[in-house]
């Protein structure tokens, strides 16, 4: 996988072989303050089109994803 863009200790942006995006978020873990896990979400076709014209969209769907995440913990 190429990386595209990675920001430190939150998120990093990938293209795979066959063209898609992926973005591995890095989520801290609610039940310890030192502990974090990886996930990876593959984004639609569309959304790197948007990230070609627009890099900084790739902090907003950080952002969104790791919003999910924290909310889905609780």
């Amino acid at each position: 996988m190429k990386v595209i863009r990675q920001v430190d200790w939150t998120y990093s942006l990938y293209e795979d072989e066959n063209g898609r995006y992926i973005l591995e978020v890095v989520i801290p873990s609610s039940k310890a303050a030192w502990a974090n896990y990886d996930k990876q979400f593959v984004l639609p076709w569309y959304e790197k089109i948007f990230i070609r014209l627009f890099p900084k969209r790739t902090d907003v769907l950080a952002d969104k994803f790791l919003e999910i995440e924290k909310k889905m913990q609780k």
